[in-house]
């Protein structure tokens, strides 16, 4: 992987893993050398991310690296349901057919 990619992917990691942030969304970084050693800044955390195919920032970055709109969606629910049924061991695991999710073909 790129240096300055690897930092920013360490840098974006450890913040939303700081802030509790979890399931998906999108953390923007700029690098900035000014210093004469390359930083990773911060500039938004959107734990809600836009997730309109072909608009939103989100499915555009994860399309341009391989990453299918049906599967970025479907990582965000599989992250959720492992939480809530870790949360919820006891209930009866047919109340979720209600929300389970199959990507589309």
């Amino acid at each position: 992987m790129d240096p300055d990619a690897e930092l920013a992917f360490q840098v974006a990691l450890k913040e939303w893993t700081v802030l509790g942030c979890r399931d998906g969304g999108q953390i923007d970084i700029r690098l900035d050398s000014s210093s004469g050693k390359q930083v990773a800044n911060v500039m938004e955390i959107n734990p809600l991310a836009g997730l309109r195919p072909g608009w939103s920032q989100l499915p555009i970055i994860a399309e341009n690296n391989g990453v299918s709109f049906d599967d970025v969606n479907n990582h965000i629910f599989q992250s959720a349901m492992k939480r809530i049924n870790a949360k919820n061991e006891h209930c009866d695991p047919s109340i979720y057919r209600a929300i389970s999710y199959s990507p589309t073909a």
